[in-house]
């Protein structure tokens, strides 16, 4: 005989898949973001005419690998944690909630002040450092917008409605 669920074995469900995307958020999102930060600072260092700056991805890589958890982990939890209010108020899982979530950590990280870059010192060649310094903001609301959008692609279907 099959019995109906009970409310608190449904809120034991509905929690454990909210701890499973939570919990790929703060594992993948850091690496995703690293992915799209190294290839876009080596992007912006070449296209900004720096041809030898193309040197700075794979080194973000190698490096990046010993850090990003330490300064992603945060802003994926408060992705993932924006993502999962988003879905209970929509009462579905479209896939804007990814994005969404991500742009809720990015202005709370540009607000609190963790996506600036300190002002560098006058540059030679012109404003270059004050330029790469918007080109590196842009960089941040894109890997945040991307890391998130990834995550919930792949975490959605963890969800019970």
């Amino acid at each position: 005989m099959v019995t109906a669920p009970t409310p608190a074995s449904s809120r034991r469900v509905a929690l454990r898949g909210a701890l499973k995307v939570l919990l790929v958020y703060c594992a993948a999102g850091p690496l995703i973001g690293l992915l799209i930060f190294a290839a876009g600072v080596s992007l912006a260092m070449v296209v900004g005419g720096q041809p030898g700056g193309g040197w700075l991805g794979p080194f973000f890589l190698l490096y990046g690998l010993l850090f990003t958890h330490f300064v992603g982990l945060v802003w994926a939890a408060v992705a993932a944690l924006s993502a999962l209010a988003l879905w209970r108020l929509a009462g579905a899982k479209p896939a804007w909630i990814g994005p969404a979530g991500g742009l809720v950590s990015f202005a709370i990280a540009a607000l609190t002040g963790n996506v600036a870059l300190p002002p560098g010192p006058a540059s030679p060649i012109g404003g270059t450092v004050d330029n790469f310094a918007l080109v590196f903001f842009g960089l941040m609301g894109l890997v945040h917008v991307v890391s998130a959008w990834v995550c919930w692609l792949a975490s959605r279907g963890m969800l019970r409605s």
